[in-house]
């Protein structure tokens, strides 16, 4: 019981039961790709976005670093990301990619340490029987792991693989979800999918589910997303490149406070 106490208390930091739409912002995914327009100095972007989001999702370096910027009662409770992958990377990219890797770069033992409020792993699904396998075993180990130390676990799903279609995408995402629920995933992130995946998803996942989103959508797309049971929104890296995008996220919050969800 003490341990699941706990945990609830972290999660109430990234999670917070009286907003109604949550708002994250994953800063980790620089490390696979490099850093982005607006996220080349991290310090900097924080002192600006802190004060913005519920959580920050964060390598363990840059949590390390700039743990004076995330916590408390003001600043963005800070999450660290448990995994590293290529996948992400784009075809053009300077180096091509000979094969999809994915590795532990943080556990349950150094999220405690470093003072995260949660951690946040990759599913990838679309990928060979073998690869998919070593995936699974991973994050349900990690799983565990975070069960005996009271650290929230966020699973992403990510259906990246050559075998993930336009036809099959959703249910790709479906399968993701199912296993991540089985797990012991305490969240989801989740991509966009069609509204009647949306709708299901929401009336099947028995954890906080949100949406990644890779640019800073109107108030009304967002909290039509809450009124379906989704819990709020996953930000990309991207959305810092764009004009004004501090004031999108305030005028985002500030709708959040006023609109009446049920």
């Amino acid at each position: 019981m003490g341990s699941q106490v706990g945990k609830e208390v972290r999660q109430s930091y990234f999670l917070p039961a009286d907003q109604p739409l949550i708002r994250l912002l994953d800063l980790s995914r620089t490390a696979a790709g490099g850093a982005l327009p607006g996220t080349e100095n991290i310090r900097e972007l924080l002192e600006q976005c802190t004060q913005v989001f519920h959580g920050i999702i964060l390598n363990p370096g840059n949590l390390e670093k700039n743990a004076d910027l995330l916590g408390g009662k003001i600043f963005a409770a800070g999450l660290v990301r448990a995994d590293w992958t290529n996948a992400l990377r784009p075809s053009d990219f300077a180096l091509h990619v000979q094969k999809i890797q994915r590795v532990m770069i943080s556990d349950a033992d150094d999220a405690v340490a470093l003072g995260a409020v949660g951690m946040v792993t990759t599913l990838l699904m679309g990928y060979d029987d073998e690869f998919e396998a070593d995936n699974i075993e991973a994050v349900s180990h990690l799983a565990r792991a975070c069960y005996q130390r009271a650290m929230p676990l966020l699973m992403e799903i990510l259906p990246t693989g050559p075998n993930v279609t336009p036809v099959n995408h959703d249910g790709v995402v479906r399968l993701g979800v199912s296993f991540a629920m089985e797990a012991g995933a305490d969240a989801l992130i989740v991509p966009p999918v069609s509204e009647v995946d949306r709708q299901l998803l929401a009336s099947w996942v028995t954890v906080p589910l949100l949406e990644r989103r890779r640019e800073i959508p109107e108030a009304d797309d967002a909290l039509h997303l809450v009124r379906l049971g989704y819990r709020g929104l996953v930000f990309g890296e991207e959305v810092v490149a764009e004009r004004g995008w501090v004031e999108k996220i305030e005028r985002l919050a500030e709708a959040s406070k006023e609109a009446k969800v049920e």
